[in-house]
C-alpha cells in the first residue's frame, strides 16, 4: 500500500507561481483530487473556501499552479488506489507535510511491531513524509493550522457534493462497458459520453474525444473485415432529422441532405464514413458547436450501433475474447477523455 501513496513536489516558476506535481512509486492512479486554498488575507472565522476539483491523475502529472505570495496554506485531498485517504499540506512556502488517515487498529498494529511513526490530530493522522527545512522548531504551527481547518475543508466538500455528479457519470460510463450485448454496450457508451461532454466540455481535451471515436470506428472496421461482428444491413433513419439541427454546420447540412433525399444506403459503410466526417468537422468547431454536435449529431450513430451484434456462429469462448478486447480498447480511450 505504501508504494501506491502519492508524493507531491512543489516547483517555483517565474512570476511567483508554484507548480504542484505528483509522483507515485507504483504507477497507479490517484483519485478524487481536490485542492483547497487559504489566502493570507482571509479572516480567521469567516473565510471563503473555493475548492478546485482535479479528479484523477497519474504519476508525473502536474496537478495545480498557484501564486505563492498570496497563499497561507494549500491543501491537496485525494484517495489512493487502495482507498487510503491522503492530505498534502504546503504552508507559507516553507513547510510540506504528507498525511494519511489511519484507524486506531492500524495505529495499534504499528506500535505493536515497533514502527516509529509520527501521529497528529489525536492519532487519526500519520505523517508519512515532511519537509521543514531550517524551521524544525516551528513545525507544530502548520500542523495545528491544518488540523484546525481540515474539518472545514471536508464540510465544504460534503455540502457541495463535490465530485458526486462527475463520479456518478464515471460509474455509469464503466458500467456501460460491462454490458454482455455489444450493441447495448456501444449505445449506452455513446449516450453517456454525450451527457459527460455537456457537463465537462470546458476541461475535456477534445483530441481525446476524437481518438475515442476513431477507436470505435477501428473496432467496427476490424469486426467487419474479420467477420466477427454482424451489422444491420440498413436502418430507417428518416425520423432522425432532428439530430441534424445546426444549419451553419457543413457536416449537418450534408447528412441532412443525404437522409432527406435517401441518397445512400444507411448501412455499415455509411456510418463508418459518418464517424470519419464527424471527427473532421468536430475538430474545426468552437466549443458551443462541439457541444451541439456531441449532444445531437451522435444520436444518429446511436441508432445504428444499437443493432450491432457479435456473429452467431462464434463459440462462447470466441465471443468472450472479442468482447474483452473491445472493452479493453474502449476503456483505454474512455480513460483518456475522463483524465483530460
Amino acid at each position: 500500500m505504501a508504494s501506491a501513496r502519492p508524493y507531491f513536489t512543489v516547483k517555483t516558476e517565474g512570476d511567483g507561481l508554484v507548480d504542484i506535481n505528483l509522483f507515485v512509486e507504483k504507477n497507479l492512479p490517484i483519485e478524487d483530487i481536490i485542492i483547497y486554498k487559504r489566502s493570507l488575507k482571509e479572516d480567521e472565522q469567516n473565510f471563503d473556501i473555493t475548492p478546485v476539483i482535479i479528479g484523477t491523475k497519474m504519476s508525473g502529472d502536474k496537478i495545480h499552479t498557484f501564486k505563492e505570495k498570496s497563499s497561507e496554506m494549500v491543501v491537496v485531498s485525494c484517495t489512493t488506489y487502495y482507498d487510503e485517504k491522503i492530505y498534502f499540506e504546503y504552508y507559507l512556502g516553507e513547510f510540506s507535510f504528507h498525511y494519511r488517515v489511519v484507524s486506531s487498529e492500524q495505529k495499534q498494529n504499528a506500535t505493536m511491531i515497533g514502527l516509529n511513526r509520527e501521529y497528529v490530530a489525536n492519532g487519526c493522522l500519520e505523517i508519512y513524509k515532511k519537509s521543514v527545512g531550517v524551521f524544525e522548531m516551528m513545525e507544530e504551527v502548520p500542523i495545528k493550522r491544518f488540523i484546525q481547518y481540515r474539518i472545514q475543508f471536508e464540510k465544504v466538500k460534503k455540502e457541495n457534493k463535490i465530485g458526486f455528479i462527475e463520479n456518478t457519470k464515471l460509474l455509469e460510463l464503466f458500467a456501460s462497458l460491462e454490458r454482455p450485448n455489444l450493441g447495448s454496450m456501444l449505445f449506452e457508451l455513446i449516450e453517456l459520453l454525450r451527457q459527460y461532454y455537456i457537463i465537462n466540455s470546458q476541461k475535456i481535451f477534445d483530441g481525446n474525444i476524437v481518438q475515442l471515436l476513431i477507436t470505435l470506428d477501428e473496432i467496427l472496421n476490424d469486426g467487419y473485415s474479420s467477420l466477427y461482428i454482424s451489422f444491420p444491413h440498413e436502418i430507417d433513419i428518416s425520423d432522425r432529422l432532428g439530430t441534424l439541427t445546426n444549419p451553419d454546420n457543413e457536416f449537418t447540412q450534408r447528412y441532412r441532405k443525404i437522409i432527406e433525399n435517401k441518397l445512400e444506403c444507411f448501412d455499415y459503410k455509411f456510418f463508418s464514413n459518418f464517424i470519419k466526417d464527424f471527427v473532421n468537422s468536430f475538430s474545426r468547431q468552437n466549443k458551443v458547436a462541439k457541444r451541439d454536435m456531441m449532444y445531437h449529431n451522435l444520436r444518429l450513430l446511436q441508432a445504428y450501433v444499437k443493432g450491432v451484434k457479435l456473429e452467431k456462429s462464434l463459440s462462447e469462448m470466441e465471443r468472450k475474447n472479442h468482447l474483452n478486447i473491445i472493452r479493453s480498447r474502449l476503456k483505454k480511450a474512455t480513460l483518456r477523455v475522463i483524465n483530460s
